[in-house]
C-alpha cells in the first residue's frame, strides 16, 4: 500500500496529512499455478465447447489470458496485435486466451451470437475468444481471484505457471509489447 502525504498551510500552522492509496488488485500471484476454467469458446480450435485451457494447452505453452470486463470495442487494436503475434511465433507453443466477463450479465444465447461476430470482424483464428458468465462466477473468475471491479487483468504464464501480470492495462496508450516481455 502506497502513501500520499499533502502539505497544508494554513494561517495558524502547518499539517501534514497522510492518505492511504488503495491500489486495486486483482488475479493470481505472480508465481501461482494457473488453474483449471471451463470458459464457452466462440473462436479459435476449440470453438463451440467449454474446454479449459490450461488442462489442453498450459502445461506445454506460454502466452496471455486476458480476463476482460470491459467494453469490447477499447481492445480491438490489441486483439489485432495479439493475432499478428501468431505469424512470428510457433503456434505449437504460444497461446492466448481472451475471457469476457460478460459484465452487463447479458442472456448467454445472445453474447455468443455478439462474441462471434466481434471475433469474425478481428478475423480471429488464433486468439481464442472465450467467455464466462459473470466478473463473480466463483467456479472461473473466482479461482483466478479476478477483481470484479477491474477493467481487465492480463496473466503471461509459460508452462501453466503466471509469470507477469497487468491490472487495468490501458489498451489506447501502453506498449502492447509490453504484453510480451515475460
Amino acid at each position: 500500500m502506497k502513501k500520499l502525504f499533502f502539505i497544508i498551510l494554513s494561517s495558524v500552522s502547518l499539517f501534514i496529512v497522510s492518505f492511504r492509496i488503495m491500489a486495486q488488485d486483482s488475479g493470481l500471484a505472480v508465481g501461482a499455478d494457473a488453474p483449471a476454467f471451463d470458459p464457452y469458446h466462440v473462436s479459435g480450435k476449440d470453438k463451440g465447447t467449454k474446454t479449459c485451457p490450461m488442462c489442453k494447452y498450459g502445461a506445454k505453452t506460454d502466452g496471455l489470458i486476458l480476463w476482460i470486463n470491459d467494453d469490447l470495442k477499447n481492445y480491438e487494436k490489441m486483439l489485432n496485435f495479439l493475432e499478428g503475434q501468431y505469424f512470428t511465433k510457433n503456434v505449437n507453443k504460444w497461446k492466448t486466451f481472451v475471457v469476457f466477463m460478460n459484465p452487463k450479465h447479458e442472456e448467454q444465447h445472445l453474447l455468443k451470437q455478439k462474441l462471434n461476430a466481434f471475433a469474425q470482424k478481428l478475423d480471429l483464428q488464433n486468439v481464442a475468444f472465450t467467455f464466462i458468465n459473470s466478473p463473480t462466477d466463483a467456479e472461473t473468475a473466482g479461482v483466478y481471484e479476478i477483481n470484479p471491479k477491474v477493467k481487465n487483468t492480463i496473466f503471461a504464464y509459460k508452462k501453466r505457471v503466471i509469470t507477469k501480470k497487468f491490472i487495468n492495462f490501458d489498451t489506447q496508450s501502453e506498449n502492447f509489447g509490453a504484453l510480451l516481455n515475460f
